[in-house]
């Protein structure tokens, strides 16, 4: 897990050249941001009502930076369907990267072979975690009236739903979707496939790794940053970056969407 005091920089904004891919020069824009473990850090204070709207302020069409989220990546145990094992949140409050939370959780089941090859998260690392049901106020607390969002974010809201009873976010950014949309054509839109092409590791501490939830909330955060700040046109608004589908029943699952269910 996360050494608490470590920092590193988190881009605010991976958009470079013309175009939402575009992949050429131009600086990165960051924000200094202080890594946190379990309880030890909270993130900003949004000043919030319902869906992540800042009180008295944004409606869905204004842009996206008048809007706070929650960035999510859950890690589960292996099993059918998965418990919790790790989860990371990282808050975005005006367009700006803050402080990633990240909990190993302690599950009712072993963790399988697989996720112990695939994430080096083992049994005997999260057996004296807290369960699901001693963090649960800190998550619902950290989720609470804020845009949901994640890659591939059925497989999170999954996740969580099972683990916290009717949690049901009210708006919900889907950033593989999205990328899907704003992005046609590209070979792979996995979120390391996209991480690589656009240079959103850059600047990450090298004791943050793939497929581990701080690394990958943070990187799905400069993800979501990069597809609504276009760097030659207008922000995207909100009602632009929503996922129309949430809450529909499931369509069967691309190659790219079932590689980010191997828990």
């Amino acid at each position: 897990m996360l050494r608490a005091g470590s920092r590193s920089a988190v881009a605010t904004r991976a958009g470079r050249g013309c175009g939402v891919g575009a992949t050429g020069g131009g600086r990165l824009r960051v924000a200094r941001h202080v890594r946190s473990t379990g309880r030890g850090t909270r993130d900003r204070a949004g000043g919030t009502i319902s869906g992540g709207r800042r009180r008295g302020m944004a409606q869905p069409t204004d842009q996206w930076a008048a809007f706070d989220y929650a960035v999510v990546d859950v890690e589960g145990n292996g099993q059918r369907s998965p418990d919790l094992v790790e989860i990371s949140i990282v808050a975005v409050t005006g367009g700006s990267i803050g402080r990633p939370r990240s909990w190993f959780v302690r599950p009712p089941r072993p963790i399988t072979a697989m996720v112990r090859r695939l994430h080096k998260i083992s049994d005997d690392q999260v057996v004296d975690a807290p369960t699901v049901a001693d963090i649960e106020a800190e998550l619902r607390e950290a989720l609470r009236d804020k845009v949901f969002v994640a890659h591939n974010a059925g497989v999170d809201l999954g996740v969580l739903g099972r683990e916290m009873l009717g949690f049901r976010p009210a708006r919900v950014v889907d950033t593989l979707k999205l990328a899907r949309r704003l992005l046609p054509g590209r070979e792979s839109y996995q979120l390391g496939a996209l991480v690589e092409a656009f240079g959103l590791a850059r600047g990450l501490s090298t004791d943050l790794v793939p497929h581990r939830a701080t690394y990958d909330s943070l990187v799905c955060a400069r993800l979501l940053s990069h597809l609504a700040t276009p760097p030659c046109r207008e922000p995207l608004a909100l009602a632009e970056l929503l996922d129309a589908t949430v809450g529909k029943a499931a369509t069967s699952l691309s190659a790219d969407e079932a590689a980010a269910t191997l828990f």
